[in-house]
């Protein structure tokens, strides 16, 4: 007659573990009570591991790969034409964007420069983008009100009065201011 383990009556089932406190400790375990590692077998062990582990990386790797090459073959040449498309589009966007600003940019400065402004590159810093008008070529249009508006409510950023005729460069016939190399001239004689 058998047990349900498979073992017959008073022997021990095939493969048990000995149970805490009774008989003899298992092959290889210390005595004493104190439990004593090889760390040489830990370190081989966990080189082992690491090893293992790379392997799966690289496997995974491979298989990502492979994946990504299977899902792009199988595309159809119409889907990929129409990713080609859709980057193409994307790159024109964006070089539109950047002809768009370099335009405003060279607008604003010339008539920063034409309006006397002390820094043309200041007031192009100044005029917002989103209040330019364009045509419908793409230039700017409104691009010298915007400054004038500017300068009349910051004046210390212009020469002169905006749209004055001399720029911003004082009254015309007027004489120029003394010269110090003229002074030192006419102190020494040699004038």
């Amino acid at each position: 007659m058998t047990e349900p383990n498979g073992a017959t009556p008073g022997q021990e089932p095939a493969g048990a573990q000995p149970q805490a406190g009774s008989g003899t400790p298992p092959a290889g375990a210390p005595q004493g009570g104190t439990q004593i590692t090889d760390v040489s077998a830990l370190q081989r062990e966990l080189d082992e591991a690491r090893k293992e582990a790379a392997a799966h990386r690289t496997k995974a790797k491979a298989y990502e790969d492979a994946e990504s090459a299977r899902a792009e073959a199988a595309k159809s040449e119409l889907q990929k034409a129409l990713d080609r498309a859709e980057a193409a589009e994307k790159a024109r966007d964006e070089g539109l964007s950047q002809v768009k600003a370099y335009q405003l940019r060279l607008a604003t400065v010339e008539a920063a420069r034409r309006l006397g402004f002390r820094n043309p590159e200041i007031a192009h810093r100044l005029v917002q983008a989103d209040s330019v008008e364009y045509t419908a070529e793409g230039a700017p249009k409104n691009i010298d009100n915007l400054l004038t508006k500017i300068a009349e409510s910051d004046p210390y950023l212009v020469n002169g009065k905006p749209g004055s005729p001399d720029l911003g460069g004082g009254p015309r016939g007027t004489p120029p201011g003394p010269d110090i190399n003229g002074m030192i001239r006419r102190a020494t004689g040699r004038a």
